[in-house]
C-alpha cells in the first residue's frame, strides 16, 4: 500500500474513487474539519478513522454518511463476510457481500390470503370494512390503537429525508 502524507483536499488524488493500493492522508486540525471535509463530497465507500476517543468516534459516525465506517484499521471491514459490504450515494447502493450481498439481489415475494369464508372471514372483512368512508372518530381511534403511534427519523447529512415508522403497542 502507498501512503501519501498531506494531501490536500483538492489534489487530484482526491478526485475519483480511488481503487488501488493508495492511502491519501488529508491532514486537519479539528475534527470538525475533518466531518465538514467528508460531508462536503460524495459519501465515501468507506471511512477510516484512527483515534482512541470514543467521543470522536461517536463524533463522526454520527455526522457523516458513508458505506461503511472503521475505527483503528483499513479494509478489515471487508474481510469480515458477516458484515455488509457497500456504498451510499455516488459510491452505491445497498451491500454486496455475503448473506446482504445474496439478500440485495434476491426477490423476497409477498403473498397474503385473506380468508374469505367462515367465522375468521366474517371478521377479517369487518375489521377491514373500517377502512372506508364514511370515517368516524371510533374507526380512527381502533386503527391508532392497533399501529400505535409514529416516529420520525430523520437522518445524518440528509435531516430533511425522513422515515415513517409503525410502532405497534403490542411489541410485533
Amino acid at each position: 500500500m502507498t501512503v501519501v502524507k498531506d494531501v490536500n483536499g483538492y489534489d487530484s488524488t482526491m478526485s475519483e474513487e480511488i481503487f488501488g493500493p493508495v492511502l491519501p492522508l488529508v491532514p486537519f486540525d479539528q475534527i470538525r474539519e475533518a466531518v465538514d471535509f467528508v460531508n462536503a463530497n460524495d459519501q465515501p465507500l468507506a471511512l477510516y478513522m484512527f483515534t482512541k476517543s470514543d467521543a470522536t468516534k461517536d463524533y463522526i459516525l454520527r455526522y457523516t454518511r458513508s458505506g461503511a465506517a472503521v475505527r483503528g484499521d483499513m479494509l478489515l471491514h471487508f474481510a469480515i463476510n458477516e458484515l455488509p459490504f457497500g456504498g451510499t450515494g455516488p459510491a452505491g447502493y445497498g451491500s454486496y457481500h455475503g448473506k446482504k450481498g445474496f439478500d440485495c439481489f434476491s426477490h423476497e415475494r409477498a403473498y397474503v390470503d385473506a380468508p374469505a369464508s367462515g367465522v375468521i372471514g366474517y371478521l377479517v372483512e369487518k375489521i377491514m370494512a373500517m377502512r372506508y368512508p364514511p370515517y368516524t372518530t371510533a374507526k380512527l381511534s381502533f386503527f391508532q390503537m392497533v399501529l400505535g403511534k409514529w416516529m420520525l427519523f430523520g437522518r445524518p447529512k440528509n435531516p430533511n429525508w425522513s422515515v415513517l415508522i409503525p410502532s405497534n403497542k403490542f411489541g410485533a
